[in-house]
């Protein structure tokens, strides 16, 4: 995993951040709570490379060999309690989903210099966070693409 990947995972926190009454914002490896965790959070899961999806010709000398295009996936897990009443606050995570949407849906990141286009993918509004968890979690996605130097 490059460094591009956590430092626009970290321009998506920032950004998340900046919404009106945000979650709590982490970056993990993969998207679960750990004990401790104020709700609600935002789990933001690093991504795996999805390979050069294309590539620009720099000047053939040492400075510049140009450019990469690729693309990251991040999963990203909106967890709040649950106390099991399925008829109260039904609007919660989908006025988070909302903001988050409103603030990433860009073609630019704030922070990423690197990146020139960003999409939101929808997934579960809502799914029960499991027996005994006492949460429901959103889960979405963000596909991020970056044009990063071959050389550095």
């Amino acid at each position: 995993m490059s460094s591009y990947a956590y430092t626009i995972a970290q321009s998506i926190k920032t950004a998340v951040e900046a919404i009106a009454s945000p979650p709590t914002v982490v970056i993990r490896k993969e998207s679960f709570l750990i004990k401790g965790d104020t709700l609600p959070t935002l789990v933001i899961s690093m991504p795996e490379e999805s390979g050069a999806k294309f590539a620009t010709f720099g000047d053939g000398g040492s400075t510049s060999y140009g450019s990469i295009g690729k693309d990251y996936r991040y999963e990203m897990v909106l967890y709040r309690e649950f106390g099991g009443d399925v008829q109260t606050n039904t609007d919660t995570l989908a006025a988070i989903r909302l903001a988050i949407n409103q603030k990433l849906n860009k073609g630019t990141l704030s922070g990423s210099s690197t990146v020139w286009n960003v999409s939101i993918s929808g997934g579960e509004a809502f799914e029960n966070g499991g027996f005994g968890t006492n949460n429901e979690r959103s889960i979405f996605g963000i596909t991020v693409s970056s044009s990063e130097n071959i050389n550095g």
